[in-house]
């Protein structure tokens, strides 16, 4: 049984339990956590001492994590992917626990105190993280959905792409098929074009290509 890290009742979180632990020292410092929707959370321990300890959380994908893990983007660039959950968390020493939703100063990508070092990868040596990687891709290839949940994520990336073309950003839907998947990666690129709004995979029954079809998602 994965041991617990603790409950946030912010943004229907709930409890998260310990996944993976990336590095370590007295206590964990990187590693993703797991909520009972099976949501995949990344966070790093910033801050501990006497008087205070303080993590930053961010939802995340499996895809994510393996290219944090195989040094393709850096540790800072890996908790800026996903902006609709950035949470500053912190316990003091008496034990009351704060709870900071998209705060910008921790989450500011240029100028932040607690993100992890600009340009600072994972330096992985070979075959130092194999067993993990192995742990994200069964994570992967476990998704799977019905075939009204995926109606509704069709129908809502249609809806996200018209909205943010309205609003004169870029939106890109890619399409790849291969041993009858098809993921769907939304991209919302905001005028600093670093914020990964959507990556999921989805297995998708045959029954649905005419649904897929009839949307408005370009390839």
């Amino acid at each position: 049984m994965k041991k617990t890290f603790m409950n946030i009742d912010n943004n229907n979180i709930g409890n998260l339990k310990y996944d993976k632990i990336l590095f370590e020292s007295y206590y964990p410092i990187l590693f993703t956590c797991l909520n009972k929707d099976n949501d995949l959370f990344l966070c790093v321990c910033c801050q501990n001492n006497k008087d205070i300890k303080k993590w930053l959380i961010t939802k995340t994908s499996p895809e994510i994590i393996i290219k944090l893990l195989s040094d393709q983007i850096t540790i800072r660039e890996s908790f800026l992917k996903f902006t609709d959950i950035q949470l500053s968390i912190t316990i003091d020493l008496g034990g009351k626990k704060s709870v900071v939703i998209n705060d910008d100063n921790d989450w500011n990508p240029e100028n932040s105190i607690y993100l992890p070092d600009k340009d600072e990868y994972m330096d992985v040596e070979k075959d130092e993280f194999i067993d993990e990687i192995k742990h994200y891709e069964r994570m992967i290839s476990n998704i799977c959905y019905n075939s009204s949940y995926i109606y509704d994520i069709f129908t809502a990336a249609n809806m996200f792409k018209q909205a943010i073309e309205a609003d004169g950003f870029t939106s890109i839907i890619r399409k790849n098929d291969k041993n009858n998947d098809v993921c769907f990666n939304c991209y919302n690129y905001n005028k600093k074009a670093y914020e990964l709004e959507y990556d999921k995979n989805f297995s998708v029954d045959s029954s649905l290509e005419p649904l897929k079809n009839s949307l408005n998602l370009a390839a």
